[in-house]
């Protein structure tokens, strides 16, 4: 129940947090297009995109890194676990250096990366040398975050990262009104990335005042089984990354700056959907970690069938909403100009399922530590992405890239992640998962369809028909929802849960009132007699509500 209580704070608090950060996201943009326009959009995208490549510490680390710590924090092994921080906070001390020194050596080729001459008034050179240092920087206290969530206590991490932000954004606002210059705009990253740092930081210490101090050397067959697992799990995160990073790259190198900066506000609701996905799966994982190392198989694969239902119709909803309103967004939010195709609306609904749906195996295989089994998926992966992109680009344009993008992603991930976690962890077949699978997906198409015919004859546009019709794609998808599984036992077992919490805190708040009534009785017994007395309809009033 504690686990279930802190699982839930994480992803309230994260979700809350993240969509704050989302909405002051969009104003930031908004000014950003109208104040320096498409190109330089463009220009932010690519940038953002190359270092996202490079960040490997992002990619991997931090699943292996966390998985090593679920079983010394679950035992309250302090020593271990400060072995542990001080192997890791090397660890991130290289990774950061590396992306620096490789992304400093890239400089050269830049142009390489853009199609013509870009339409921006600024030195490119100079603005992606500060991306590389805002980078970098951000992995050199890394390993304090990944202490805090390996504790579970990624609230403090996610208010901390939501404060930074929140105040690089309100600062970037005033630069663009101000001043409207890029160079100030960007400078202001690697200023409120330190702030982040230093909180992040001192939080830590105050938190866990125990994981201090000099700490033993790791034994060398451990610190093999960490490198083991982070090299593994390097190769999956990267192949997750470069199926939408490549894209940016591979556009504005063959299309150009415009298109690119087009696309990325489309990449921009994907990713932030995804993100609100990913940030729901990872405030279980550490408490999926920490049930891996305390409880059954069977018990974790009842929990994993319950988090994967969850994922399932928050991913399902939210493919179906985009599928429906992304393009009566575009025109509210900035312009009809900035719409893009309706196949590719249609690809990027594909993708968020497909990517959606991929969290719950993906938290208990890494749980697990199961990251060396299909090493080698993500480089096939990676390949099959590149090779088809680039070869549809050339035929069917930026739609192309796409396709070459969700169509490695059904070829590989789609079904060897499943398989693995079924063969190594829970061993029993997988059938029944594919069974589910197919009939969400087959559910998702219906209220899709559903949902897009009845927006479709909605007369009308603007702000107030977009919420009818984004009121209607959430309820229908719900009932769709709610008719299918509201007999199966993961929804029934999920009621259960909710139940326990609701009486747990109900049980709680009639223990305090004993309590109180307790003192209460205590103190009135050193009082004069006459005090008493007079205390005393007031004490019998609290004991007969803690009676009833």
């Amino acid at each position: 129940m504690n686990r279930s209580k802190q699982s839930i704070k994480n992803s309230a608090i994260s979700i809350t947090s993240y969509i704050t950060k989302l909405v002051i996201n969009f104003v930031v943009r908004t000014i950003f297009i109208h104040k320096l326009g498409a190109e330089y959009l463009g220009l932010n995208s690519l940038f953002s995109n190359i270092l996202t490549l490079l960040s490997l510490a992002d990619l991997g680390f931090s699943s292996a890194i966390g998985f090593a710590m679920y079983k010394p924090i679950a035992e309250n092994n302090i020593e271990k676990v400060k072995s542990l921080l001080s192997f890791f906070k090397k660890i991130y001390l290289i990774v950061g250096i590396i992306i620096i020194a490789v992304g400093l050596c890239l400089t050269p080729f830049l142009d390489y990366l853009i199609a013509g001459k870009p339409n921006v008034d600024v030195d490119i050179r100079i603005v992606y040398v500060v991306f590389v240092l805002n980078s970098g920087l951000s992995y050199f206290f890394a390993h304090r975050k990944t202490l805090i969530f390996a504790y579970q206590r990624n609230d403090v991490e996610v208010l901390i990262n939501t404060g930074a932000m929140l105040l690089l954004y309100v600062l970037q606002i005033i630069a663009l009104c101000l001043f409207s210059n890029y160079y100030i705009y960007i400078a202001l990253m690697p200023v409120c990335t330190v702030f982040e740092l230093v909180i992040v930081w001192v939080a830590s210490r105050r938190l866990f005042p125990e994981i201090y101090g000099k700490a033993q050397i790791l034994p060398r067959d451990e610190k093999k089984a960490i490198i083991k697992n982070v090299y593994a799990m390097s190769l999956h995160k990267i192949a997750t990354v470069i199926l939408l990073g490549t894209d940016s790259l591979l556009i504005s190198s063959i299309l150009g700056l415009e298109i690119l900066g087009k696309y990325s506000n489309y990449l921009l609701i994907v990713t932030s959907l995804l993100t609100i996905v990913g940030l729901l799966a990872n405030a279980f994982k550490s408490s999926v970690g920490n049930l891996v190392a305390t409880e059954t198989i069977e018990r974790n694969q009842s929990v994993f069938h319950k988090l994967n239902l969850i994922v399932q119709c928050i991913t399902g909803l939210f493919a179906v909403c985009f599928f429906v309103l992304i393009q009566p967004f575009m025109e509210i939010w900035i312009d009809a100009n900035y719409k893009m195709s309706f196949f590719l609306v249609a690809l990027f609904a594909g993708y968020i399922y497909l990517m959606g749906n991929r969290h719950a195996v993906q938290a208990f295989k890494d749980a697990k530590g199961l990251f060396w089994q299909n090493r080698y998926a993500p480089i096939i992966e990676c390949l099959l992405n590149l090779g088809i992109s680039i070869g549809c680009a050339i035929w069917f344009g930026v739609e192309g890239i796409l396709v070459g993008t969700v169509v490695s992603l059904i070829i590989v991930p789609f079904w060897v992640e499943p398989f693995i976690l079924y063969k190594y962890y829970f061993k029993t077949g997988q059938k029944t998962y594919w069974l589910k699978y197919a009939l969400h997906t087959l559910l998702t198409i219906v209220a899709g369809a559903a949902c897009f015919g009845i927006c479709w004859i909605i007369p009308g546009s603007g702000i107030g028909i977009w919420i009818a019709k984004a009121i209607i794609c959430i309820c229908i998808t719900a009932v769709v929802y709610l008719l299918a599984y509201f007999k199966t036992p993961e929804f029934k077992s999920l009621l259960e849960t909710l139940k326990s919490l609701k009486q747990g805190k109900k049980h709680k708040k009639d223990n305090k009132l004993v309590e109180n009534v307790q003192n209460l009785s205590e103190s009135g017994e050193n009082r004069p007699r006459n005090q008493q007395d007079e205390e005393k309809v007031d004490v019998g009033e609290d004991v007969e509500i803690v009676e009833s």
